[in-house]
């Protein structure tokens, strides 16, 4: 049983985002069998990302290792399934399978879990939209993608969404352009924390309702593109 196939391409998105893609996939106009995306995430610390929350050539490494033992888990458990595609974006990686077999899928990575030593974020829908989308994404659908799955890490790590969270948010541009902005954010409640290398982070709390971090992810993206320069997401410590 083959889960990885020969042919892989890597495309860079805004956020910066980096998708590698099983290019087979990508050109079928249909997709025929393995019909449930199940996919499989882990966060990354502080250590393991550069300054722009991508891994580190150390935590690659150590990424391709987790990637080796999980397809070899695979096979050992006779799943049907392929791995389609694996995404770097906002200080987490995370493979996605498309499986014959949903229970399947879980039962063959349930030891790859339990060995990892670090918490892995699962989540799955029916169908190919996932793999679809995230390859020809509409920006506010990839922007709810990030959103989500930010949440979903925060949560399994023990975060209440209930609670007020203090969330940073990022703006990249030129620096006079990112002080244009500053009292725009301020004037709506976000607080000052830094400016530098192109860099702006802004400060505010809310709680992690799915919807409201979709609407203001919305309004500072739009505020962002209004001033000329870009929103690169948000982050928050466990609470």
């Amino acid at each position: 049983m083959k889960i990885s196939g020969d042919h892989w391409s890597t495309v860079r998105q805004p956020g910066p985002i980096v998708v590698r893609f099983d290019a087979d996939a990508a050109a079928e106009r249909e997709h025929v069998g393995h019909p449930f995306m199940r996919r499989m995430a882990v966060a990354l610390s502080d250590t393991e990302v550069t300054p722009e929350r991508m891994p580190t050539a150390q935590a690659l490494q150590t990424l391709q290792e987790f990637e080796e033992k999980l397809i070899q888990a695979l096979e050992k458990a006779q799943v049907k399934c392929r791995m389609v595609m694996v995404v770097d974006a906002v200080g987490y990686h995370e493979w996605v399978f498309q499986t014959e077999s949903s229970d399947d899928f879980e039962a063959g990575v349930h030891e790859w879990v339990t060995q990892l030593g670090r918490p892995v974020i699962p989540g799955g829908e029916d169908g190919w939209g996932y793999f679809d989308e995230s390859l020809r994404p509409a920006e506010s659908s990839l922007e709810n993608q990030l959103d989500a799955t930010t949440i979903d890490t925060l949560v399994s790590s023990g975060s209440d969404p209930a609670k007020p969270h203090r969330r940073e948010h990022y703006f990249l541009g030129k620096d006079d352009l990112l002080n244009a902005l500053r009292p725009l954010l301020e004037e709506k409640g976000f607080r000052f924390e830094s400016l530098a290398e192109g860099m702006l982070v802004v400060s505010k709390e809310s709680t992690l309702d799915h919807q409201g971090v979709k609407e203001l992810t919305q309004t500072l993206s739009a505020l962002a593109s209004k001033l000329g320069v870009a929103y690169d997401g948000w982050g928050s410590d466990i609470g």
